[in-house]
């Protein structure tokens, strides 16, 4: 058992969720380490979430829950943050479950090392219509420690583009002095604020720990959700945002030249997954005719067959071979 005995807060963010919520509550109040207090900030859901949410907390006291408009999983997080009250903060999305150590297996680590941030893997579920988990998948990532600020910034590019440890808001335990200090929030984006939010944190941080302990579910509906991965307006200016203000910071800390390839390769990665879902709706992919898209297009290197196939097209401005590309690649999936 770990001797840290600082406040946890746990922020959960909801929206139409009713039929996963218990499971996802169950899983936090099971937490082996006590000293938690768990945040629910139901954002404006209209289904019975909200209802679930209150007569959870008013049966288990480490519970509270708010309600605010929909506004988005972001605004949702920056309010539970500034109802927090602990010396660390981490993110659970309401739909997945966490086992028993979650909260332990950080605290614990962040007590050996004193560290700004620590993350943790997850563990894919594919769940099916009655509830059954009937595939999983781990991510292997490697252990990673970094105890300087020039170590955390030279390092910035593996943990970024090439293991995706600040993808997501989970599996993660906060400072929440460096967050409410440098006022960071979620952006109000519909789609990627989170990674937003992690590398704003991260040019805080003096020190750093990854450790391949998967205790994170993450939910997979099988087959997925109608709406799942539906195109989003204005996502390709987020995405040109993103892809711009990592290019300024990269060279703020002197790395962008020496990450180039790598750094447009995953910023391709978000472009590629955009146009797959444009096609599906059948919709148009213009952006992909300007910048920053077309500097992301030349200077990428995929490695996936696939998308160095569609890379090729989209050098040439080949659209329609593009289209028909991406037709044929989701007919074999």
């Amino acid at each position: 058992m770990c001797k840290n005995t600082s406040l946890v807060s746990i922020i959960v963010p909801i929206y139409n969720v009713e039929s996963y919520l218990i499971d996802c509550l169950e899983s936090i109040e099971a937490q082996t380490y006590d000293n938690i207090e768990c945040i629910l900030v139901v954002d404006g859901a209209t289904d019975n979430s909200f209802s679930i949410a209150k007569e959870y907390c008013n049966t288990h006291i480490r519970f509270k829950v708010f309600y605010q408009e929909n506004a988005g999983s972001g605004p949702a997080r920056n309010k539970g943050v500034a109802l927090s009250s602990g010396e660390f903060i981490c993110f659970i999305d309401p739909d997945d479950w966490v086992e028993p150590d979650y909260v332990e297996t950080l605290i614990c680590e962040q007590r050996k090392g004193n560290y700004d941030l620590v993350v943790s893997q997850t563990i894919e579920r594919k769940v099916n219509s009655k509830n059954k988990i009937v595939a999983t998948h781990k991510n292997n990532k490697p252990r990673l420690v970094y105890v300087s600020q020039r170590g955390c910034r030279d390092n910035f590019p593996a943990i970024m583009f090439e293991h995706h440890y600040l993808d997501g808001p989970v599996c993660k335990l906060f400072r929440a002095s460096i967050i409410k200090s440098n006022k960071i929030e979620f952006p109000p984006y519909r789609r990627s604020q989170d990674m937003v939010f992690n590398f704003r944190y991260y040019k805080y941080i003096d020190s750093f720990s990854a450790i391949p302990c998967h205790t994170y579910n993450v939910r997979c509906d099988y087959p997925p959700q109608p709406g799942r991965g539906r195109v989003f307006s204005g996502y390709s200016e987020i995405v040109a945002k993103i892809y711009l203000e990592l290019k300024d910071q990269l060279s703020q800390w002197n790395i962008g030249a020496e990450c180039n390839t790598q750094f447009h390769t995953w910023a391709f990665w978000y472009l590629y997954a955009y146009i797959i879902r444009c096609v599906d709706a059948n919709l148009p992919y213009e952006m992909v005719k300007n910048e920053p898209f077309r500097t992301i297009i030349d200077l990428a290197r995929p490695k996936l067959v696939t998308q160095r196939v569609v890379r090729f097209f989209l050098k040439l401005r080949m659209y329609n071979v593009v289209t028909l590309v991406i037709k044929i690649i989701n007919r074999l999936k």
